[in-house]
């Protein structure tokens, strides 16, 4: 297990144990559900914020984003690729896995000497309830003017670095319709 992933991976052989599953077909959605249950077991969360955390006071005062992913798909998810428009990730890199019932931790940070910020994006692949490969995609924008900045995740059939921009909650672009899977607004400090 890398260092920046938290928790015991939630597989097949975890739900085994428990009483409802012992005589029933485990799926990938049995695993996804249980593993949502379980997001807090044996204080895994709590150890990624705290070791995002620490990264952070490494990182001093400059803009940063605090970035906590957690896994709850049934499947390991992969990192697939990530784009840069404003800083750079801080001192530990994109998990490169992070399984069911994992925390992934990263911070991302303005480069030193600029006051630009931290904006990117993430995309990890995983499939769908179908067996077709799927990004999910985290982005955000925390620059230099302290204001509310939003949180939002899209499930995306495909992806590129040409077609980014398009899908930014930030840009120019209306993003709906039946692929919008969540939008979450959260209030950033630096």
């Amino acid at each position: 297990m890398a260092y920046n992933v938290f928790g015991d991976p939630i597989e097949n052989s975890t739900l085994k144990v428990m009483p409802e599953y012992k005589c029933k077909a485990i799926e990938k959605k049995d695993r996804a559900k249980v593993a949502l249950q379980m997001k807090n077991v044996g204080d895994k969360d709590l150890n990624a914020i705290t070791f995002v955390e620490n990264l952070k006071q490494q990182h001093g005062d400059g803009i940063s984003t605090r970035c906590l992913i957690y896994n709850a798909t049934g499947e390991t998810l992969t990192y697939s690729i990530s784009k840069d428009w404003c800083g750079q990730i801080g001192p530990s890199p994109y998990p490169a896995l992070i399984a069911n019932g994992q925390w992934g931790a990263f911070l991302h940070v303005q480069k030193l000497g600029t006051p630009e910020g931290s904006v990117a994006t993430v995309v990890y692949k995983g499939t769908n309830k179908d067996g077709q490969v799927h990004g999910r995609l985290l982005a955000w924008s925390n620059n230099r003017v302290a204001y509310k900045n939003t949180v939002d995740y899209f499930r995306f059939g495909s992806y590129s670095l040409s077609n980014y921009r398009s899908m930014l909650p930030w840009s120019n672009n209306v993003i709906a319709g039946k692929n919008m899977v969540f939008t979450e607004s959260r209030t950033a400090t630096h």
